[in-house]
C-alpha cells in the first residue's frame, strides 16, 4: 500500500511538471496554440483571408488581416501561423507599434514582459540574446533582440525590432509562441 501512495504521489507530480511547461498554457487574445480559428471566426472570413506560403512548403500558412486586428486588447495587430485545412494555430503573434523609433524603451518593456512570462514557466530553459543585425535587412541597418523562453512543445519569443528607414515595415514589440512542429517546419522544410 505505501508503494502504492508513493507511486500515486510521484505520477501526480510529474504530470505538474509537464503542464508547467506547455506552451499551450499561454495565450495571446483569447487564443493558443492546438485551438482552431474556427471557434473565433468563421470559415467564410477565414477562407477569404489571403493566405501568405512559404517557397517551398504549404503545409502552414500565414494570415495577417485587419479582421484579426479589430477589438484586440492587449496589442496592436495579431498574427496567425495555421494548418491549412482545419485552421488549426501553430504560431501566434501580438504585436505593438508603440516603439517606433524608440528602440531603448522597446527594450526595458521587453525584459519586463520577459520576466513576467518567466515566471508561469519556472522550469523552463530562457534565452536572452545579443543585438544584432535583422536577416531581411542586407544593409544591416535593421536591429533587434529575441528572448526566448524553451518549453517542451514550443518556444515564447518576446522580440523587439527597430527597422531601418528604408524598409517597409514598423518597428514593433512582438509577442510570439511556436509550436515545435512549427518551429521544425521552419527550419527544414519552409525555406
Amino acid at each position: 500500500m505505501r508503494i502504492f501512495i508513493i507511486v500515486l504521489v510521484l505520477i501526480f507530480s510529474l504530470q505538474s511538471w509537464t503542464r508547467a511547461d506547455d506552451v499551450r498554457d499561454f495565450e495571446i487574445e483569447g487564443m493558443s496554440i492546438g485551438d482552431s480559428l474556427l471557434k473565433h471566426y468563421s470559415k467564410n472570413v477565414l477562407d477569404n483571408i489571403e493566405k501568405y506560403y512559404y517557397p517551398n512548403s504549404k503545409k502552414i500558412v500565414g494570415l495577417y488581416s485587419q479582421v484579426f486586428n479589430k477589438n484586440l486588447i492587449n496589442y496592436d495587430a495579431i498574427q496567425f501561423s495555421v494548418t491549412p485545412d482545419n485552421y488549426q494555430i501553430e504560431a501566434i503573434a501580438g504585436l505593438n507599434y508603440e516603439f517606433k523609433n524608440k528602440k531603448k524603451e522597446c527594450y526595458q518593456e521587453m525584459e519586463k514582459i520577459f520576466d513576467e512570462i518567466k515566471l508561469l514557466f519556472p522550469n523552463s530553459k530562457t534565452v536572452k540574446e545579443k543585438e544584432s543585425s535583422h536577416e531581411a535587412d542586407e544593409s544591416g541597418k535593421s536591429v533587434g533582440k529575441i528572448y526566448r523562453i524553451d518549453l517542451n512543445n514550443g518556444v515564447i519569443r518576446v522580440t523587439c525590432t527597430d527597422w531601418a528607414k528604408k524598409m517597409s515595415h514598423a518597428d514593433s514589440l512582438k509577442i510570439s509562441i511556436h509550436t515545435t512542429k512549427h518551429i521544425d517546419w521552419i527550419n527544414n522544410e519552409a525555406y
